[in-house]
C-alpha cells in the first residue's frame, strides 16, 4: 500500500507516523525527506531523537544528493517521543526524488507498504495526481495547503481566489492569471518567483503578499508592490498572494432592454380589480437586497460566506438553499438565507454561491456578443455584435492568455474578452475613446489594462500577447503586430482595399489566414407590429494562425 504523508510543519498524526515506521520504501523530495529526519546518508532517528510528532529536525552536514538514492538506511524505535506517536522500523529503502519517473517505477515495482511525502495537501495540486495517473492507488494524509496557509496568514477569505502553478513550467501564464484576476495564489518555483511576477505585473495595480517557508523555521510574510518584489531576493519555497489594489466591487450586471414595437392593441377591456397585496414581512428581504447578493470579487470586505448546504436534510426534490454561515445580523448558523436555487441561486442559472471552485460568478449570466447598446459608444463606433461574436471566436480569450485590443475605440471586443478571463490590454490614440474603455470595463466588472497612444509605438513596451485583435490602424499596426508572433491575429476591415494588403502581410510573416465578409441584417420594427431587415455595413474579418499555439493550460495544473 501507498500512503501519501503532507506536511506542513505542524506534528505528524499517528496514523502518518505509524505509515512511516511500517513502510519499506520512504521516497521524498530533500526538504521533505530533511524535515521527518531521514536525510540519506545518515543513520534514521535515533532513540529519543524525534520531536513531539515523530518529526527531528535534520542534523548538520551535508543533505542528500542523487548518488544516494536507492540506498538501504536503518531506522530505530524512539519511545521517549513526546508527541502522540513516534516513527519505528526496520530498515527502510530510501529514494530522493528529483525527476518523478524513477521515483514512480520504485513504487510502482516495490513490494510491501511504502509511503510518499509531499508538502502541504498532496491532492491539490500534488502528487495524488501524478500516482493516480500512473496507476497507482494510495492513502492520502493530507496537511494544510500553503495556499491555505498563506491566505490565513493575510487573514483573506480564498473561495473567490484562483490557484496557478508556476512550478517547473513557463511563468507568463500565470502571470497573466494575476493580471486578469482580482486574487490570485501563485505556486512559485526557482526562477519563477515573486521578483519575476513582480517585474511582469509592472503596469497593472497590483500589490503582492509573499509567504516564505511557511510552518518551517524561517517563515516570513511580506506585503509590497510588484516593483518592491522584483528588487529583492526571496527564499524558496514560497506562496505569491497578487491581490487588486485597490479591491474592485462587482457592478451589477448590465442587461440591456430590448427594444420591441409598440403593438396596436385595440381599447382595453377594465379587468375586476385584484386582491390585496399584502406588505413584505420586516423579517424576509426583498428580492436582489443585499442578503440575496454575493460579492465575489470584493478583497476582505466580505461581511459573509454563502455555501450549499452539502449535510442538512432536504425533502427529495426539493432543492437546499446556501446556508449564510457568518452573517452579522443576518440570518444565524444553520439557517437558510434568501437565494436557492434557479436566478440568484447555486449553478450556473444565477450568481449563486459555493457550487464550484473558484466560484461562479455572473459574468455570462446575459450570454457573450453583447448588444451595442451595452457599451457607451460615439457615433457608433463599436464593433457590431454579428462581427464581434465571429471575432472572439477566432481570439480564444480564456485564462492565462494576453489579449491586445488595438484600436479600441468603445473597447467592446477588450471587455468581453477580459469577461472569458482573458487578461486584456487595450490601445488607442484618442484619450477620449480610452476614457471610455475604462468606463465600459467598469460596467461591466472587467479587468482592462488601457494603454493610450498611436500604435504601431505605443506597442513597443507592451508584454507579448497570445492574440491580438486589430480595429483599426492599417498595414503598419498588422506588421508589428504579426512581427510579436501572437498565436492567433483577428483584424476587422471595413475598406475593401485593405483586405488583401493585410492578407498579403499576414501570410508573408508565416501565418496561414482564412476570413469572411460579414453582413448582416438586423430586425427594425415597422408601424402595425410588423417588421423589416435592416442592413448593416459589411465588415470583412481575417484572421491568423501560427502553425503551433502551446498555450497556457498548463498554468492550471501542477505541483505543489
Amino acid at each position: 500500500m501507498i500512503t501519501v504523508i503532507g506536511l506542513d510543519g505542524s506534528p505528524l498524526s499517528r496514523r502518518a507516523a505509524d505509515a512511516m515506521a511500517g513502510a519499506t520504501l520512504l521516497v521524498g523530495g530533500r526538504r521533505q525527506l530533511a524535515v521527518t529526519g531521514w536525510p540519506p546518508g545518515e543513520a534514521g532517528p535515533s532513540p529519543g531523537g524525534l520531536g513531539r510528532s515523530g518529526i527531528r529536525p535534520a542534523p548538520a552536514g551535508p543533505g542528500p544528493n542523487a548518488a544516494s538514492a536507492g540506498r538501504s538506511y536503518p531506522s530505530s524505535a524512539s519511545p521517549g517521543g513526546a508527541g502522540p506517536a513516534t516513527v519505528t522500523g526496520t530498515r527502510t529503502r530510501v529514494i530522493v526524488m528529483g525527476p518523478l519517473r524513477p521515483a514512480l517505477d520504485a513504487l510502482a515495482a516495490h513490494d510491501g507498504d511504502a509511503v510518499v511525502l509531499a508538502s502541504g495537501d498532496p491532492g491539490f495540486f500534488g502528487l495524488v495526481r501524478v500516482l493516480r495517473e500512473r496507476g497507482l492507488g494510495c492513502v492520502v494524509l493530507p496537511a494544510i495547503s500553503s495556499v491555505a496557509r498563506a491566505f490565513a496568514r493575510a487573514g483573506l477569505p480564498w473561495d473567490d481566489a484562483v490557484v496557478v502553478s508556476a512550478h517547473g513550467r513557463e511563468l507568463r501564464a500565470a502571470v497573466n492569471v494575476c493580471r486578469a484576476h482580482p486574487k490570485v495564489a501563485v505556486l512559485t518555483g526557482p526562477g519563477q518567483g515573486p521578483a519575476e511576477i513582480g517585474a511582469a505585473l509592472a503596469g497593472w495595480p497590483r500589490r503582492l503578499l509573499v509567504a516564505e517557508d511557511l510552518g518551517g523555521p524561517g517563515e516570513r510574510f511580506t506585503e509590497c508592490a510588484p516593483a518592491d518584489a522584483a528588487q529583492r531576493e526571496w527564499s524558496d519555497p514560497n506562496v505569491v498572494l497578487s491581490l487588486a489594489d485597490p479591491p474592485p466591487v462587482r457592478p451589477a450586471p448590465v442587461r440591456p432592454a430590448p427594444v420591441r414595437p409598440a403593438p396596436v392593441r385595440p381599447a382595453p377591456v377594465r379587468p375586476a380589480p385584484a386582491p390585496p397585496v399584502p406588505e413584505p414581512s420586516a423579517t424576509t428581504p426583498a428580492p436582489g437586497s443585499e442578503d440575496g447578493e454575493l460579492v465575489i470579487t470584493r478583497l476582505g470586505s466580505l461581511g459573509r460566506h454563502q455555501s450549499v448546504d452539502h449535510e442538512a436534510g432536504a425533502e427529495p426534490g426539493v432543492p437546499r438553499g446556501p446556508m449564510n454561515h457568518t452573517s452579522p445580523g443576518g440570518a444565524g448558523p444553520g439557517e437558510p438565507s434568501p437565494g436557492g436555487a434557479g436566478p440568484g441561486g447555486p449553478g450556473p442559472g444565477g450568481a449563486g454561491p459555493g457550487w464550484c471552485w473558484p466560484l461562479w460568478t455572473d459574468r455570462g449570466d446575459e450570454g457573450w456578443a453583447l448588444p451595442q447598446e451595452a457599451f457607451e459608444h460615439r457615433d457608433s463606433m463599436v464593433t457590431k455584435p454579428e462581427v464581434r461574436a465571429l471575432a472572439l471566436a477566432r481570439l480564444g480569450p480564456r485564462p492565462g492568455a494576453l489579449v491586445w485590443d488595438v484600436g479600441a475605440g468603445s473597447g467592446s471586443v477588450a471587455v468581453e474578452c477580459a469577461r472569458f478571463g482573458a487578461a486584456v490590454i487595450a490601445v488607442d490614440r484618442d484619450p477620449a475613446q480610452c476614457a471610455r474603455v475604462a468606463a465600459n470595463a467598469r460596467r461591466h466588472g472587467a479587468e482592462v489594462r488601457v494603454v493610450g497612444g498611436a500604435a504601431p509605438e505605443a506597442l513597443d513596451t507592451l508584454p507579448d500577447p497570445d492574440a491580438v485583435f486589430v480595429g483599426g490602424g492599417g498595414l503598419a499596426v498588422v506588421s508589428a503586430v504579426a512581427a510579436r508572433r501572437p498565436a492567433r491575429v483577428v483584424v476587422a476591415l471595413a475598406a475593401v482595399q485593405r483586405a488583401g494588403l493585410t492578407l498579403e502581410a499576414l501570410a508573408d510573416a508565416g501565418y496561414t489566414v482564412d476570413g469572411t465578409l460579414l453582413q448582416a441584417s438586423r430586425l427594425a420594427p415597422l408601424p402595425g407590429g410588423a417588421h423589416r431587415l435592416a442592413a448593416a455595413n459589411p465588415v470583412f474579418l481575417l484572421w491568423a494562425d501560427l502553425d503551433h499555439d502551446p498555450g497556457p493550460s498548463g498554468a492550471l495544473c501542477a505541483t505543489d
